[in-house]
């Protein structure tokens, strides 16, 4: 293969070979590099056939470090830089690996080598030797049978196996194929992990036919606008894709291939819907489904589209490439006719050499061609699939357990084994769930090998087990104990049967009242959580919270408690305590005997003490260089991009200045951020993001240093011009010290960096929530500049961590801090098509009105403020009003009332009844306990618990009647100066947002039955 290369080298030499970024090499410097690569290879001592490591991430030298290897005669094998280090160590000690070549500096770690060859711009070094030998010994001489890499694919003996794959394997893949054109004009993207076969397919594609290999960022193509630049401005014409990434580009931004000409899709079953999409919005020319074990060289059959596929039809994985043989075979060793299914058997060059190191698995997946009269080995692929009419091969899935999760082939029973090391584990069996490979999850079903032998290990205490071994894509996500295994007739494990197998009961049987024990209301629990969660077959130790569970869901977990245990609201808030104290339903359980035998442990809400949680916790400095140019930011920080109003900040942020936007997300990766973000934006119709101006900072606000590195802190504390600080744990339900340590203590930590010399300047979103202290004192006005107090009067945490929250940014202000606060009142959809946010519980209570067919008859404001205006206001009062301390009140003066929206239902044909207010909590109250998922059984605590400071139940203190008059002067001015008109809540407005309502379905028309998620009223 080496030999092809140097023969391109000679006909290009001053043609660009790869290029990354400003960076390019011709085919000359490549050439060269890789001579002193193999000569220092050869000068540690490199033998023919000897492996060689390549340690690091993919990059501008990796091509060099691979040629450099094949040169010196040696076979290069990827490490995966992020598995764990014992399964790379023991991978490495099974072939002998005593050579190295860093791609990065120090990317070798603590794995041990003979030698380390380290491959810069200028050269190679090897490690303890400044002077290598020239390269007149390269290139060593090897033949298409020899071998040219390894990889190592899952193994079911528990031990990953490692596939050698020949020279004759890679030339064939990119060399004079019919499947793809390629030649010096092209330019082949480079984005997928040297430990992919299908990078080979990548970097040979382009430098074995003349063409440039244009290397992609790692975050590139996780999101759909750089994508689409990256394909524009590299001129790129080439691109080869894992299927769960094309899927998700095809969905995000269809039109982003229009620049390219042939697309190849690779790894699993390809969907038509997003290939019709792709062809729907300009292009590419041509997309080819490409089909290929690792043991045949990643591709083996092609099938190639110029056009949309037919509406509904399979697409197929075509026929073999080049002089490959595809043979499907029956259970009985015949082949089988057309239509019939059966296992697919490959053959030709692009067979692999076998398993290194494992003679009996190699005979038992490469056989003799016994169809095709030649002389080479056939491979067991393990796939099922069947001849169609037209002469292509229609894939239908495995037939042994190897399976597809995310792109990533595992074997089921290499899990298994490591999960059954475990010293406390008995039986094991791991299945996979789901149809879609790109959310299918594995689940792992065990029993214990004692069972009298105390409390089973905890789920997150076999994920750590696992994650010293396994990858982070071969951990199950559910673990479940069962008593026992399901059996078939013969002994053997019935997998079949897995999802039926008794949970293991694990807590002792103490009843709390008669007929009422333990385990009776384990059983209570799980029968809720499994109704709310929509789950099957849990046991004790589930953890709710890893079960997909949230606020929302818990709200309808103790709302369907309710009549069993006949909980009072102080019960409620004590079990929420728990359940976020430790979410297995086992705990639950003790806690609700604890409730039942009268035996509660401690209040609901630790008290608060405001001086000390609102207390700075470092002094504020400012005058540093540079000085914070707020006006024209080059970086702003925002946060809370995910929520509702943080989508329309960020997007003002983007249309308004030219600023790099850095943006703090709850998201344990940047990719996970960004999806996050760009599922929020396709949600509210803002469409997709433009993220060549994103920088992604996987955060956590309630954790120290917003569980961020030192080293990203300094470099924000740097480069930070502005801060809009939109995010808050909004939560109606959770204890204030739970949602302090992410409004309050993730406010410090602001805080803490902005003052931290230069003086950044912080927008502060708030709420008019922690005015409601005033709500009822008679002659309580309160204006702008009116400060806060009445903290005990407030009786909602939420309402309370924004409080304390201000209070901080006050004291940080009065120390020299720029600081602003946002008040907003209630935050409506946009003056676009409507959007709302619909977990609010404005919309909880509309679709409760109308399902219903009652309405409480108050004076309680409609207060919209459009999120779009909000987010105008606000992105305007930062970049054009210095920040000295000023809160501003957005609020609507021409609001408009509960009655109002009432009488526009009305107009459409709803027919509704009036109620006094309490009479109406009780309804609601019982429509609630029989609908438990319904939207507004989360916020019917504030309709229904009165508060002992006020008398009021929250929602009370926002009657008109009730609500402190609040000033606005500075957010009139603010508003003038934007040019900002805030339309009333008049006719035209209410319709706009009922008309959003019924066609996104969340409220039904006049005569349709209300759609309720507990079930017929």
């Amino acid at each position: 293969m080496h030999a092809a290369f140097a023969k391109t080298a000679r006909a290009h030499p001053d043609r660009p070979a790869v290029s990354h970024g400003e960076q390019t090499l011709t085919y000359r410097e490549v050439d060269a590099l890789s001579d002193q690569a193999a000569a220092g290879l050869l000068a540690a001592g490199l033998k023919p056939g000897g492996y060689v490591a390549l340690t690091g991430e993919r990059c501008l030298v990796a091509p060099i470090a691979i040629l450099g290897v094949l040169k010196a005669g040696g076979v290069y094998v990827p490490v995966d830089p992020h598995a764990p280090h014992q399964r790379v160590s023991g991978q490495l000690e099974r072939l002998g690996v005593r050579h190295a070549v860093e791609l990065q500096a120090g990317a070798a770690g603590a794995l041990s080598f003979d030698s380390i060859i380290h491959i810069g711009m200028l050269g190679t070094q090897r490690q303890g030797q400044q002077d290598l030998p020239d390269a007149a010994r390269v290139p060593v001489p090897r033949v298409g049978d020899d071998a040219a890499y390894v990889l190592f694919t899952s193994g079911s003996t528990g031990v990953p196996k490692a596939v050698a794959v020949p020279h004759r394997g890679i030339v064939r893949l990119v060399q004079d194929v019919g499947y793809v054109a390629l030649g010096v004009r092209d330019r082949v993207a480079h984005t997928i992990a040297l430990t992919f076969d299908l990078s080979v397919f990548e970097i040979f594609a382009a430098l074995l036919n003349g063409g440039c290999l244009d290397i992609a960022d790692s975050d590139t193509l996780t999101s759909p606008a750089r994508a689409g630049s990256f394909y524009r401005e590299r001129g790129i014409s080439v691109t080869m894709l894992p299927t769960g990434l094309f899927h998700y580009l095809a969905d995000a931004d269809p039109a982003l291939f229009a620049c390219v000409r042939t697309v190849l899709v690779c790894g699993d079953v390809l969907n038509p819907t997003a290939v019709r999409a792709v062809f729907a919005h300009g292009g590419p020319r041509e997309v080819v489904n490409a089909y290929g074990p690792t043991e045949n060289s990643a591709v083996t059959t092609v099938f190639r589209m110029n056009g949309p596929p037919p509406d509904g039809e399979r697409i197929p994985i075509g026929t073999p490439i080049s002089d490959d043989v595809a043979y499907v075979v029956q259970d009985d060793g015949a082949l089988a006719a057309c239509g019939e299914s059966g296992e697919l058997w490959l053959g030709g060059p692009g067979v692999a050499l076998g398993y290194v190191g494992d003679e009996e698995r190699t005979r038992e997946q490469f056989v003799p061609d016994r169809f095709g009269g030649r002389p080479g080995l056939l491979y067991r692929t393990g796939d099922r699939a069947r001849w169609l009419p037209d002469g292509n091969l229609d894939f239908l899935g495995r037939r042994d357990r190897q399976v597809k999760v995310r792109d990533h082939r595992i074997e089921l029973d290499e899990v298994e084994l490591a999960l059954a090391a475990h010293p406390r584990i008995g039986a094991v069996a791991v299945v996979a769930e789901g149809t879609d490979t790109t959310t299918r999850s594995l689940v792992a079903y065990f029993t214990m090998r004692d069972p009298q032998a105390g409390r089973p290990p905890q789920q997150r205490e076999l994920r750590a087990c696992l994650e010293r071994v396994l990858p982070p894509y071969m951990i199950p996500t559910r673990f479940r104990q069962v008593a026992e295994l399901p059996l078939t007739a013969h002994g053997k494990l019935d997998r079949t049967r897995l999802g039926t197998a008794q949970p293991h009961s694990c807590t002792a049987r103490e009843p709390a009242r008669p007929g009422l024990g333990r385990e009776e209301l384990v059983r209570a629990v799980l029968d809720v959580w499994e109704t709310v969660l929509q789950r099957q077959h849990l046991t004790g130790e589930d953890d709710f919270f890893e079960l997909g569970g949230n606020s929302l869901l818990a709200a309808a977990v103790l709302a369907r408690l309710q009549p069993l245990a006949r909980l009072e609201p102080a019960d409620e808030r004590l079990l929420m305590r728990s359940l976020l104290t430790d979410g297995t339903a086992a705990a639950m359980a003790a806690a609700l005997e604890q409730i039942l035998g009268g035996h509660r442990t401690g209040p609901a809400h630790p008290t608060a003490d405001p001086a000390v949680l609102a207390h700075l916790s470092a002094p504020i400095r400012t005058g540093a260089s540079p000085v914070p140019n707020w006006r024209e930011p080059r970086h702003v920080v925002l946060t809370g991009a995910t929520g509702f109003t943080g989508c329309y900040l960020l997007k003002e942020l983007l249309d308004r200045t030219d600023a790099t936007v850095l943006c703090l997300v709850r998201a344990a990766s940047p990719e996970q951020a960004l999806g996050r973000v760009q599922s929020a934006w396709q949600h509210y119709g803002l469409g997709n993001l433009p993220s060549d101006r994103l920088e992604w900072y996987p955060s956590d606000l309630a954790a120290p240093r917003l569980g961020l590195p030192q080293d990203q802190i300094d470099q924000l504390t740097a480069l930070t011009d502005l801060i809009v600080h939109a995010a808050a744990f909004v939560n109606f339900t959770y204890p204030l010290d739970v949602l302090a340590r992410t409004t309050v203590d993730g406010t410090q930590e602001l805080v803490r960096w902005a003052g931290a010399g230069r003086g950044i300047p912080v927008h502060f979103v708030s709420s008019m929530a922690v005015l409601t202290g005033f709500s009822g004192l008679s002659g309580s006005e309160v204006d702008e500049s009116t400060p806060l107090s009445h903290f005990e009067r407030l009786g909602m945490p939420y309402a309370q961590s924004k409080w304390l929250a201000e209070k901080l940014l006050h004291e940080a202000s009065r120390q020299g801090l720029p600081v602003a606060v946002h008040r907003p009142y209630e935050i409506a959809g946009d003056l676009g098509w409507g959007a709302w946010n619909l977990e609010n519980s404005t919309c909880g209570l509309l679709k409760a009105i109308l399902d219903m067919g009652e309405a409480p008859d108050i004076d309680l404001p409609m207060d919209f403020f459009p999120v779009d205006l909000l987010a105008k206001a606000i992105t305007h009062a930062a970049l054009h009003h210095e920040a000295h301390g000023q809160i501003y009140h957005l609020n609507n003066a021409r609001y408009g009332l509960l009655g109002d929206v009432i009488d526009r239902l009305r107009a459409r044909g709803h027919h509704l009844t009036q109620l006094p207010f309490r009479q109406w909590g009780e309804h609601a109250r019982r429509w609630c306990l029989a609908h438990p998922s319904h939207p507004f059984v989360p916020f019917l605590p504030l309709w229904t618990e009165r508060l002992q400071a006020s008398g009021l139940t929250v929602k009370e203190m926002y009657f008109e009647h009730n609500f402190p008059p609040a000033g606005h002067d500075n957010a009139v001015r603010l508003l003038k100066d934007a040019g900002i008109g805030l339309p009333p809540v008049d006719e035209r407005l209410i319709d706009h947002y009922l008309d959003f309502f019924e066609r996104s379905g969340f409220l039904p028309r006049a005569g349709q039955n209300a759609p309720t998620a507990g079930g017929p009223r």
